[in-house]
């Protein structure tokens, strides 16, 4: 990956894969931070939002990727958000 901001998403985007494999799903709590530092919950809402809101068309493999099924699907009870 080249792009700065790319590698910082597929960065965020491995972990929400990570905690799937773990958890089960993708209900990442919003308060959920990585072993190494990242804001996960904060991450997948921003997502979420930029997605919602036509944000993410100037990076055209984060919408595909993310329009995925069961992906980036809203809150959940809790205040997790499903990615």
């Amino acid at each position: 990956v080249w792009d700065p901001l790319e590698q910082a998403w597929e960065a965020g985007f491995a972990a929400v894969e990570a905690y799937r494999e773990a958890k089960g799903d993708a209900l990442v709590p919003q308060s959920h931070v990585t072993a190494d530092g990242l804001r996960l919950g904060t991450w997948v809402d921003r997502q979420r939002k930029a997605r919602r809101k036509g944000e993410l068309s100037g990076a055209p493999w984060a919408v595909v990727r993310l329009g995925a099924p069961g992906v980036l699907q809203g809150r959940r009870r809790g205040g997790g958000c499903a990615l």
